[in-house]
Parts: C-alpha cells; sequence; structure tokens
C-alpha cells in the first residue's frame, strides 16, 4: 500500500484507499443516473461567524434540525440600533426577524436597543445569519429559547 505524507500536515495519507474510494464513489453516482434521476450532493458546512454563539452543525439545507419527522427550526436573537434605519436593514436581510424596542431578551439589549428574533427555517439559513453577522452594529447572535 502506498504512504505518503503531506507537507502541510505531516500526517500519513493512504492515497491508494482514498484515490479507490472516490472511484467507487465516482463509479456508483454515474451507475444511479441512468435509472434514479440526478444525483443530489451534501455542500460542505457553511463558515461560520464568530458571533454567532450557537452550534449550527446539525441544522440542515432546510432551515430545521432534529430526527427524521421531528424536526424543528433554530430561533435565534440580537440587539440593535433601535433606529428604523437599523431594522429595516436587518429586515431586508432577514424576513424572518421581528424586531422590538424596549424588550431585553435573554440576550440582554438595553433601552436604546431593539430586541431581533429571527429563524433558521428559510432559504439560505447560514448565508443569512453571516449576513447578519458581518452588520458592524451586531455584537453576537444567540440561540432563543423562548422561556
Amino acid at each position: 500500500m502506498a504512504l505518503r505524507t503531506t507537507a502541510c500536515t505531516g500526517r500519513r495519507v493512504r492515497t491508494v484507499l482514498v484515490c479507490c474510494a472516490i472511484a467507487a464513489l465516482a463509479l456508483s453516482g454515474l451507475a444511479g443516473c441512468a435509472s434514479s434521476g440526478p444525483i443530489t450532493l451534501l455542500a460542505p458546512p457553511p463558515t461560520v461567524s464568530p458571533k454567532i454563539n450557537f452550534d449550527t452543525s446539525a441544522i440542515n439545507s432546510e432551515g430545521l434540525q432534529g430526527p427524521p419527522g421531528g424536526q424543528v427550526s433554530v430561533s435565534y436573537e440580537f440587539c440593535i440600533p433601535g433606529t428604523p434605519q437599523a431594522i429595516a436593514e436587518v429586515q431586508s436581510i432577514d424576513p424572518t426577524a421581528q424586531c422590538t424596542k424596549g424588550s431585553r431578551g435573554r440576550i440582554g439589549c438595553t433601552p436604546p436597543q431593539a430586541l431581533c428574533i429571527g429563524s433558521t427555517y428559510q432559504a439560505n439559513w447560514a448565508e443569512v445569519l453571516n449576513d447578519l453577522a458581518a452588520l458592524p452594529y451586531i455584537e453576537r447572535i444567540d440561540r432563543s429559547y423562548f422561556e
């Protein structure tokens, strides 16, 4: 069996097994194309901003997590300036976001801020979360538990 050490990690890679596994997957996918229609490929996990303070790895492409038949969306909360401009900007990025001035939430918004609560149950939920996290006035995004 051929072994090689990669320059960047120093780990040994069993190149023969990796190549065989890739070839087998490719061939099985091609064989399935003729009879079963298109192949669905899983996307790699999205890059998550450090401002997002909850685990997103179990959330599927539809924005749901949990066992089959019991999947639920994940709600999240964050604070923004309580201005109409900030609220409009957030809601243009995240149509699920409901923003309320004067509410603290678990995250602890202060009186001049608005509490916003959104949901992962939407198209491109990971991109939406990362776009929200990129806004300079959002310090962090926490999971919301509605307690």
